[in-house]
């Protein structure tokens, strides 16, 4: 009986905990691609291609973006952070000039972030990913308060 009752609390802790992983989980993890011809750049010119990957880390995400500008040079750009609205180091160049992020999980499939230069918000952006997961889309806008987004971003799952 105490066997039992043993192996019971384990699998209802075992689950417990890999809800609670699963609820701090990114819905982006994985390889995008932008797709060029989904996506639209109002205030910046366009990458000529751009690679993104989202990984866990335990209970940070790391994301690496790389790809190559529309003059030709390379990007490459990335952070490590938690999903729980705290400022985090942008590495590389970010377009846009952002220093730090901070992002919340908004819901199960999309991400809200902030991002800023000097410790003041620039740009704010969502990233959403379809509901059959092959898609990645984030929409950013200037923290000046214009209506029109900066760009919207459509990446293909890899």
């Amino acid at each position: 009986m105490k066997r039992a009752f043993a192996i019971g609390s384990a699998i209802v802790l075992a689950l417990a905990a890999a809800v609670q992983v699963r609820a701090q989980s990114d819905p982006g993890v994985g390889t995008w691609k932008l797709n060029l011809a989904k996506s639209k750049y109002f205030a910046r010119m366009a990458p000529k291609s751009e690679v993104r990957t989202y990984a866990m880390q335990g209970e940070t995400v790391k994301l690496t973006d790389n790809g190559v500008a529309a003059d030709g040079s390379s990007l490459s750009w990335g952070y490590i952070a938690r999903l729980d609205g705290k400022d985090y180091p942008i590495t590389g160049t970010r377009p846009g000039g952002a220093d730090t992020i901070s992002a919340t999980l908004a819901n199960a499939t999309t991400v809200d972030a902030k991002l800023k230069k000097g410790g003041k918000v620039i740009e704010t952006a969502s990233r959403v990913v379809s509901a059959d997961g092959k898609t990645l889309t984030v929409t950013a806008y200037s923290a000046d308060g214009n209506k029109t987004p900066l760009f919207v971003t459509v990446y293909d799952k890899q």
